[in-house]
């Protein structure tokens, strides 16, 4: 659907239906709309949710003009709204007197989501730009983030929301108070690229830090406020943006860093890689597919056949696992290298491996997790149970194989 951009002006005494009738209401009706001084007022002592019918983009804004009497409190742009059901919106919702202090997030008939301080400054007096966009919809629950001004004041979930699918409008709760919400503007649009990525990091690895990723033509001024870096995709994991450096020319690098090796995400090994997925304000862009590799000192192989592995995992290792493991063992550097059949091999160590540890963990290719590090441990007494013979040069040692995927 195309997107709609609208400042209401018109005569003095407009109904919204009159000026557009493409304007539906879930609630309250053309009566309760009126459009003075080309601003659109809708009633006060009332409910209003108005939708767009030629707009469907999921991304909804408006500007509040809080009047000479009144306040912008319990108004807020909405998504996925359709007859009778209020879809998800946000709003202003306390206030300490002179700035809102937080907002509040719903997910329409599905009730209140949750309620946010606000990180920016945001005087009642003044005019503001509310925006709301979908970030996530699998047919059941609805995320989407919030934007005041154009910084980014956080991300809502709506659970079993009722309302998945629709059109683009306004939310408007006067009951109340005695004057209406006034509206300057709404506009709706995809969130979609208008700014390009021109440099991005050759490789990810777990505990990297300041990691950089270089932007030019975006509408609004990167920030960290207002811009959000995460791996595999839009809906992925938010990696912690750190700082934006100015490159001066209206380029700018966004400077972030990796996911932490002892926290990381439910992803697998990829020598192509997943995409970074940007937003700056309501604009988003992906770079290409960027290696996810171990940290130095760590290699990882995806299983095809664990027939005759040397590994010992609970639950048991199948084809498509991932094992993680230490390249070198402690403290006599005995090479490791694990094959695709999970075999141990082990090579160019000093003295012997009796007593030489490294580390391994493996990734559940079942529920796309990652199982604690375990230490193994080589012994030159052959054992029964999870150990796995090695014959290294003239000699047969073994090497504890237990692990948790």
């Amino acid at each position: 659907m195309p997107v709609v951009n609208q400042d209401f002006i018109a005569a003095d005494g407009t109904s919204l239906d009159t000026f557009d009738s493409d304007w539906d209401f879930t609630t309250g009706a053309d009566a309760n709309t009126d459009i003075q001084n080309n601003r659109l007022e809708l009633q006060s002592f009332t409910t209003v949710v108005v939708y767009h019918a030629g707009s469907s983009e999921q991304y909804a804004e408006i500007v509040l003009d809080p009047s000479a009497t009144g306040t912008a409190r319990r108004i807020g742009p909405a998504i996925n709204v359709a007859t009778g059901l209020e879809g998800q919106f946000f709003y202003f919702h306390n206030d300490d007197g002179t700035n809102y202090t937080t907002i509040q997030g719903h997910g329409g008939s599905a009730g209140w989501i949750a309620t946010l301080s606000l990180t920016g400054t945001y005087a009642i007096a003044a005019s503001h730009r509310l925006r709301i966009f979908q970030t996530a919809n699998d047919g059941t629950d609805v995320a989407f983030d919030v934007f005041v001004n154009g910084n980014a004041e956080g991300s809502f979930v709506a659970l079993a929301a009722p309302s998945v699918a629709g059109n683009d409008g306004i939310y408007s709760r006067r009951n109340d108070n005695d004057s209406p919400a006034v509206i300057e503007s709404f506009s709706s649009g995809a969130a979609v690229a208008t700014f390009s990525i021109d440099a991005e990091p050759t490789d990810i690895q777990p505990d990297d830090t300041a990691l950089e990723i270089t932007v030019s033509g975006q509408a609004t001024t990167p920030t960290t406020g207002n811009s959000v870096v995460r791996l595999d995709g839009a809906t992925g994991t938010v990696l912690n943006l750190t700082s934006v450096r100015d490159d001066t020319g209206g380029v700018y690098t966004l400077i972030f860093d990796a996911p932490a090796h002892n926290a990381m995400p439910d992803l697998a090994y990829d020598a192509a890689g997943y995409t970074l997925h940007v937003t700056i304000d309501a604009e988003t862009n992906e770079t290409a597919e960027i290696p996810f590799i171990p940290p130095t000192g760590y290699g990882y192989v995806t299983l095809t056949d664990v027939t005759n592995s040397d590994l010992t995992a609970l639950p048991a290792l199948v084809a498509s696992d991932q094992v993680e493991y230490e390249l070198a063992t402690s403290p006599d550097s005995w090479t490791v290298s694990i094959s695709a059949l999970g075999i141990i091999t082990l090579s160019g160590g000093v003295n012997t491996i009796d007593g030489d540890t490294f580390d391994v963990r493996a990734w559940d290719s079942t529920d796309d997790t990652w199982g604690p590090f375990a230490e193994q441990t080589g012994t030159t007494v052959a054992a029964s149970g999870n150990y796995t013979d090695l014959i290294v040069g003239e000699m047969t040692y073994s090497m504890q194989t237990d692990i948790v995927r």
